[in-house]
């Protein structure tokens, strides 16, 4: 409960939280600026995050049964404030500001979120210019950059948004974008916006 951490920011290890391998982490009220990743996990289940302050990015490489609740995050250019792989993902009232390029984004280097992605009354305030993306792999664009798959990607069975906020100066604003990748890849069960 109010964990307070500032200024792990190096390349590779700049981690606020680094939660790997674990079963129930409830983190409350936490304040963790200027690192690299606020929060970062691996082969994680059950964690839940409620209330707080996170800079730069929120990140788990495998969560099944994430679930994110009044978080605010800070994040610079060209990131995804949420970016994750894994199965269910809940995201309640919770804000990016900052100059992200995406609110939620799938890691294009483990392209596999499963299970139901529930994102309710997000606001997405982004200082940039450029394009940016709500929904999206973490490498919306360009298929030169992206890695060989051994697998099929993943995507969710249900994609729910409800109430979005955006406020963007951004050139271009794509709320859902499922993005270009090497192979073949299935589409999305159930997607509702409202």
């Amino acid at each position: 409960v109010r964990p307070q951490i500032e200024g792990f920011a190096a390349d590779g290890a700049g981690y606020g939280i680094a939660n790997y391998t674990t079963l129930g982490l409830k983190v409350i009220d936490a304040k963790i600026t200027k690192c690299r990743h606020a929060y970062t996990g691996r082969n994680t289940v059950d964690v839940y995050l409620n209330r707080g302050i996170y800079s730069d990015v929120i990140d788990d490489h495998w969560a099944d049964r994430f679930t994110a609740e009044n978080v605010k995050v800070s994040s610079p250019a060209g990131t995804a404030a949420f970016q994750f792989a894994g199965n269910d993902v809940t995201l309640k009232d919770c804000s990016v500001s900052g100059f992200s390029r995406s609110f939620f984004a799938i890691r294009i280097d483990t392209p596999n979120l499963g299970g139901d992605v529930k994102i309710t009354n997000p606001v997405f305030e982004s200082l940039s210019t450029d394009d940016i993306y709500f929904f999206s792999f973490t490498t919306p664009n360009g298929s030169q950059t992206l890695p060989t798959f051994t697998n099929t990607p993943k995507l969710p069975d249900l994609l729910f948004i409800e109430n979005i906020t955006i406020n963007s100066k951004a050139s271009t604003i794509f709320l859902f974008y499922q993005g270009t990748t090497n192979k073949p890849i299935s589409n999305y069960k159930n997607i509702i916006l409202s």
